[in-house]
């Protein structure tokens, strides 16, 4: 069950930094230890081609065993659409990716069947699909009956597709534990529009302190961040606009040496 507006759990394995950014950028990773990623350092090699990457329509409804929550729902009602990928060469790795972009809601009514009504209603949107990496944006809606309100949620994840695994901060970014990121994304807050900085002063020192209320995705020019803490609605509602990161303005947070460094800064 969903907790009263959300809370974003990161894990994760690690994937090779300089193979995803070389895919990104559309050229491999220039070889030895230079940081210079411009007149032809490195031959460029034939990426792979992206899998295929489908949205899925669902529409489920079972009776509930247990109506005493509610006078009026009886069911369990789930509906939307979710991401599905094929054609990866890791069988595997694509039968976890799935299992990962398919709402554990649905999966959970599918197993164990519906015994306290509810609703739920999510959607994805593909953000990047490359070789190596997919990243998305889910969001939707849910309403257990008896609940004092309905709950919302909007993340974001990038996806190893070479493991099926999400990434994680610490495979991204030079500080693991995600505080050097979260102090970027409240530096950009505080230097935006109106909106922007109250959201800074609501929970600037919120996200410092757990920045595991954060989900992040590549993009091809940077990394979309969503702000999903425990909170409440007149706050939540202004967190529901990501924030943006250029790689070239990230380059002292991100992870590895370079010329790994170089590629993020200068992808395009």
């Amino acid at each position: 069950m969903w907790g009263n507006i959300m809370n974003t759990t990161f894990r994760f394995v690690s994937l090779g930094l300089a193979t995803i950014l070389s895919t990104l950028v559309g050229c491999a990773a220039p070889a030895g230890d230079s940081d210079d990623v411009g007149g032809g350092a490195g031959a460029a090699s034939a990426a792979p081609a992206a899998p295929k990457v489908e949205i899925v329509e669902m529409k489920v409804t079972k009776k509930a065993t247990d109506t005493s929550f509610s006078d009026t729902m009886t069911e369990c009602e789930i509906s939307g659409n979710y991401a599905k990928v094929s054609g990866l060469a890791n069988a595997a790795a694509q039968a976890k990716l799935n299992e990962a972009l398919q709402p554990e809601e649905l999966r959970s009514l599918e197993k164990d069947g519906c015994e306290q009504p509810f609703t739920f209603e999510s959607s994805t949107k593909v953000i990047l699909e490359s070789p190596v990496v997919l990243s998305v944006e889910r969001a939707g809606n849910d309403y257990y009956a008896g609940a004092a309100h309905p709950n919302a949620y909007i993340s974001v994840d990038s996806f190893d597709l070479q493991t099926g695994q999400k990434l994680a901060i610490k495979d991204v970014f030079s500080d693991p534990s995600g505080k050097q990121l979260a102090h970027e994304v409240v530096a950009v807050l505080q230097s935006g529009n109106a909106e922007q900085k109250e959201l800074a002063e609501m929970i600037g020192e919120q996200i410092v302190e757990n920045p595991e209320w954060m989900s992040f995705a590549l993009t091809r020019d940077g990394v979309q961040i969503f702000l999903t803490p425990y909170m409440s609605h007149a706050s939540f509602a202004l967190a529901t606009e990501p924030v943006t990161l250029r790689y070239s303005d990230l380059r002292d947070a991100l992870s590895g040496a370079s010329p790994a460094a170089s590629l993020w800064a200068n992808a395009h």
